[in-house]
């Protein structure tokens, strides 16, 4: 038996194409298999910047990713480059399996769009692909796959979230081109060699726009401050690193557990420099002094609108004073606020958008004329089930989701700018509050 694992090269339309980070859910698979003694190829396309099909010789089963880690809250919506993958290894003769966001959410869909797949495993893969190895004659067995048989598609139960992360082993970095990788939104702060690492799986905020299939929903699980420092050792030993990202959906949730990581670190003189995902309402000055000492150089905040309206009809649970709070304590630990601004929310008008530039005036944030990226709705999201209400989902496919970017419960003409929007911007950059778009 010999596998090929592969991370296919990011489609040329994809909004953050250009973005190299480890495809850490093949890798964790990867080291999972090998440990098992399976003979194991693991093959990141994307950051090879590899055009064509590699063919693995020999290969028996084929596994590939429609949307690596870090881009399974925002995947993929062409998927040209991944069937393209999938066709070639069939023809090669190998079993075709499928994992990512989109089998987990419509895996009809996937079998439809690509018949030569053979199973698909739904949610998280790193708990199902050492059960699946051990039962390929024996497909029944295996929950949180689906497959065909005879003609037919079978969707297994579900299964059971990976309650103890710290089981899972370092995931194959030895495997990965570790001197292509990059950081992309500020390298300056965050050097070379890079990771990213994900601590946590899941995250109990109920955002309606955000996808999360595969961290397990709202259901939060960590892995010990420990087994955290333990990677990063491994990681600085054997390729030097100097930056790293945490990919999790939110790290600051549980404020002693960053703590005694950041003191870990501390103890361990790792002297890195990184960066973390957060939310407005969960830093605190202490936190942030500690994240300072760490090394912490930038935090990623979702700050998606200003208007007090937006924020509670897309169950942000934050604040504009919130938001203003957090940018203040950046400020003072000198760690940079790193915003992410989103438009075409749920119930977005020009007022709205008014309202978001007017209120970056009164609290003194940073605010570009217009909002960024437009909100698209993912299956399993409820802005989704919104667009279906709406009438909006026709075909259902994934590139009809990029089509309504933006469309669901909004106001014709919301993003238009207009006199009151480009005069509170005008009177940001007057004050020196917003820098040019």
């Amino acid at each position: 038996m010999k596998i090929a694992v592969i991370n296919p090269t990011a489609p040329k339309n994809d909004m953050l194409k250009g973005r190299f980070r480890q495809p850490l859910g093949l890798a964790w698979i990867t080291s999972i298999l090998k440990n098992d003694e399976l003979n194991v190829e693991l093959i990141d396309m994307n950051a090879l910047q590899t055009e064509g099909t590699p063919i693995v010789d020999k290969v028996t089963h084929l596994i590939i990713t429609s949307s690596p880690i870090d881009r399974w809250e925002t995947p993929y919506l062409n998927l040209e480059n991944v069937f393209k993958i999938i066709k070639e290894y069939k023809k090669e003769g190998a079993v075709t399996i499928l994992t990512g966001p989109h089998g987990t959410l419509t895996p009809d869909q996937m079998f439809k769009d690509c018949p030569e797949t053979d199973i698909i495993m739904r949610g998280e893969a790193e708990a199902t692909v050492k059960d699946l190895f051990k039962n390929l004659e024996h497909l029944s067995r295996v929950k949180g796959i689906s497959y065909k048989t005879k003609g037919k598609i079978e969707h297994n139960e579900k299964r059971e979230l990976i309650e103890d992360l710290d089981t899972l082993p370092i995931p194959a970095y030895n495997q990965l081109p570790m001197d292509k990788y990059h950081y992309n939104v500020a390298q300056e702060l965050l050097p070379s060699p890079f990771t990213i690492i994900e601590t946590s799986k899941g995250c109990p905020y109920r955002c309606v726009f955000c996808l999360k299939a595969m961290h397990g929903g709202t259901k939060y699980r960590v892995r010990s401050p420990e087994n955290v420092i333990e990677e990063l050792k491994y990681l600085k030993e054997n390729f030097g690193l100097k930056s790293f990202y945490t990919q999790d959906l939110e790290f600051t949730i549980d404020e002693e557990r960053v703590i005694k990581i950041c003191k870990l670190m501390i103890d361990e003189k790792l002297d890195l420099s990184w960066a973390c995902t957060s939310r407005v309402n969960d830093v605190t000055d202490e936190l942030l002094g500690w994240l300072k000492k760490a090394g912490c150089k930038s935090i990623s905040f979702g700050i998606e609108s200003l208007s007090k309206k937006i924020l509670n009809n897309v169950k942000k649970g934050t604040t504009p004073e919130m938001i203003q709070n957090a940018l203040k304590l950046c400020k003072k630990h000198e760690i940079l606020f790193n915003r992410f601004y989103t438009q075409g929310h749920l119930g977005e008008t020009k007022k709205t958008m008014e309202e978001s530039l007017k209120n970056a005036l009164k609290y003194k944030i940073p605010h570009p004329l217009d909002r960024g990226a437009k909100i698209i709705p993912y299956p399993g999201t409820e802005v989704y089930e919104k667009a279906k209400e709406e009438g909006l989902v026709k075909t259902g496919t994934w590139e009809e989701v990029g089509e309504l970017a933006g469309k669901v419960g909004t106001e014709k003409g919301y993003d238009k700018p207009t006199l009151k929007s480009l005069y509170y911007f005008l009177l940001l950059r007057l004050k020196g509050i917003s820098k040019k778009d």
